[in-house]
């Protein structure tokens, strides 16, 4: 009989280990389906409520996560006496069991199985709301049709058609380097092709104040809806110059005193090892092959940046934001201490430099 016994409990911690292990893995599948989804938006339904927020799930997926009370519209929060309710002191705002949200997906730990949804302000009906204001045409469409359209970028249930954004020509780029004169800086990417990249690079350029980004015609990226993204508005803002002969520009860049300066893991001196001075044009070649033969030639410095670990060298648009703002630090500097050569700062063609 004791035998018995001792077999029914170990049986039974046996099944409660297993379906532990069930659950484990079930949760950790989730959260890793979801780690891709983290800015997506979902329908939820109010499952509990806290006082530090509110307990949501997903009704078609059985994925639950919580909206913590610092994502919902600013107030003071009161859990109701039947704990039914979270409502605002100020504002009247008010969640109740069952009720049915639009919350966006911001975090996601798989190793601590959580799932944190964000506020639910209701961004999708609020942006349709700003868009019929503007007389702007909003078409539904099926998710699965948004994830054709966007070529399986996260798109978090919104695509928006545009003309496009127009580059500048190659006399609009003359014009503005002979108008900035002194203070022109801009950058030159020879050979970029990853649209991230790309993108990225833009909003470096954007953030320390270059005139212009250039890159050849050929063998590089295009504006794509990856790179406008990566950009994130930089690409509005700071002029794209696509020209048919790289080298030739470099040349016209030297011919009107414009600094040509390359950046080449191989060369002796480092960024911190040169005065950088206006007009400037930085140089940065492509992914994996650096910098073309001609256009280091065409260079009138090359420097490197140094680098302590074991890696060889950095991602070209990490590389464009230290060499980007280790010229705006030495500018600024000067600028400082009274010196005529000053920090860049983007103007328009038809703006005096």
């Amino acid at each position: 009989m004791a035998a018995m016994e001792h077999l029914g409990q170990h049986c039974s911690r046996a099944e409660k280990r297993a379906d532990e292990a069930v659950w484990d893995v079930e949760e950790r599948l989730k959260c890793a389906w979801l780690q891709d989804r983290v800015g997506d938006e979902f329908t939820v339904s109010v499952a509990s409520i806290a006082p530090f927020g509110i307990f949501v799930r997903v009704p078609d997926l059985g994925i639950d996560g919580l909206v913590h009370v610092t994502s919902l519209p600013r107030d003071y929060y009161h859990v109701d006496a039947g704990g039914s309710a979270l409502t605002g002191e100020n504002y009247g705002n008010s969640y109740r069991l069952a009720d049915r949200l639009q919350v966006q997906l911001t975090s996601v730990s798989v190793r601590e199985r959580k799932i944190l949804k964000g506020s639910r302000t209701g961004s999708l009906p609020a942006l349709r709301q700003a868009l019929d204001a503007l007389n702007v045409p909003v078409e539904e469409v099926e998710r699965e049709r948004l994830d054709r359209m966007s070529g399986g970028g996260r798109h978090q249930g919104v695509l928006v058609r545009t003309a496009g954004i127009g580059e500048m020509g190659i006399a609009e780029f003359e014009e503005l380097a002979i108008e900035r004169s002194r203070s022109f800086c801009c950058l030159v990417l020879d050979g970029v092709q990853d649209p991230r990249n790309l993108g990225a690079c833009l909003r470096s350029a954007d953030a320390a104040g270059v005139d212009a980004v250039v890159v050849p015609r050929r063998r590089a990226a295009s504006l794509t809806a990856a790179a406008l993204k990566a950009a994130s508005g930089a690409a509005a803002a700071v002029p794209l110059v696509r020209v048919s002969n790289l080298a030739g520009t470099l040349r016209w860049l030297r011919k009107v005193g414009v600094w040509i300066v390359g950046a080449d893991g191989a060369a002796s001196q480092t960024i911190y090892q040169t005065g950088f001075r206006l007009p400037l044009a930085l140089v940065v070649g492509g992914e994996g092959r650096g910098l073309r033969r001609l256009t280091l030639e065409l260079c009138d410095e090359t420097l490197s940046i140094p680098m302590r670990g074991v890696v060889e060298s950095l991602n070209v648009s990490v590389a464009v934001g230290v060499l980007l703002f280790e010229v705006q630090r030495q500018l600024r500097g000067h600028a400082d201490s009274g010196a005529s050569r000053g920090a860049p700062g983007r103007q328009t063609p038809g703006q005096q430099g």
